[in-house]
Formats: C-alpha cells, structure tokens, sequence
C-alpha cells in the first residue's frame, strides 16, 4: 500500500480519537466533530466521484482572547469515502460569526492533501496532491456543549496546476465543545 493509500487509515484512525476524547485536553482542544457528507455535489458533478464520506474534525482553542478577524480556532481533520473513492487530510483556521437564538455561521480556509487522481488518465484530475480548501456551516447549539452544523466544503488548487477539477462535499455535522 503506498503512503496515500494509508490516508484512508489516518482518516478513520482520526474518527475514532475525537470519538473517544474523554476530555480537555490541558485546554488544547476545543471541540470535536463527527458527520456524514455526501461526496461530488456539483451539478457537473462525475459519476466516479460518489458516495457517503465520514468527516472528523478536531478545532484548538483559539490561540488570540479577541473576536473578529484574530478569534479563529486552528483545524485538522479528514474524510473518508466508503465508495473508495478521493479521501482526504486537512488543516486550516475557522471562525465563528455568532447569531441570535443559538444560530451561527462559521467559515474555514486551509490544505487538503488528497488521494484522488492527479493528471490525464485519472480519473478525478485534481492537478496537484495538496490543494486549498474552504468551508461555510450554518448551525444551531443545541445546549452549551452540543451543536449541529449543515456544511459545504470545497477543495481544488486554483488552477496552479494544469487540471484543478475541484471537489465539493456537503452534508452534517454534530459538534461537542469541551470548554
């Protein structure tokens, strides 16, 4: 197996500690995240790039006490797809834009390193193996610790390499903040 074909493991490997996060840790960790994508909801979307993803995600405490611009949380995580297809690995920074009753937006810009296809005769075409990724959620705490998201996430290399077919995921997410 080569060391993209592991990314499925890391990804899975990755679900199962936010999953069992007992806690805190020495503040570090700020909230967990588990949720169903469905993969490639483009409307040109390819009929090879389908199926459920699994989404982990672990957000860092904020390392700035300010809001704005400079309240952002640090992220890493990943998805895998049961259909095998693209998985993917990734980091970035996140920030919440609080609403009333609850609601919030959140939006997030990062990497995603991937496993799909790179090139001609592939079949996803994503150009370059590490490529930017962003992501918008509207959610709603369902108390101080739980919290559900609808998210979209989008991963593509801004046409900096010759193909940049560009992978749209969407679906939900269910949060659990540790503060």
């Amino acid at each position: 197996m080569t060391p993209l074909g592991h990314m499925r493991w890391a990804v899975v490997l990755l679900a199962l500690m936010l999953a069992s996060t007992p806690g805190k840790a020495d503040g570090l960790i700020d909230e967990i995240r588990l949720g169903g994508l469905a993969q490639n909801i483009e409307p040109s979307g390819h009929a090879h790039e389908h199926g459920f993803d699994l989404n982990a995600e672990v957000l860092f405490a904020a390392p700035f006490a300010t809001s704005g611009l400079f309240g952002f949380r640090p992220h890493l995580g990943g998805t895998y797809n049961f259909e095998g297809t693209t998985d993917k690995l990734y980091a970035g920074l996140t920030w919440d834009v609080p609403l009333q009753g609850g609601l919030f937006l959140e939006g997030s810009l990062g990497a995603a390193i991937h496993d799909g296809g790179l090139t001609e005769g592939d079949v996803a075409q994503y150009g370059c193996r590490v490529n930017f990724r962003e992501s918008a959620s509207i959610g709603y705490d369902l108390d101080p610790h739980w919290r559900v998201m609808l998210m979209v996430d989008h991963m593509s290399n801004a046409n900096l390499c010759a193909k940049n077919r560009g992978l749209t995921n969407a679906g939900l997410r269910l949060g659990y903040t540790l503060n």
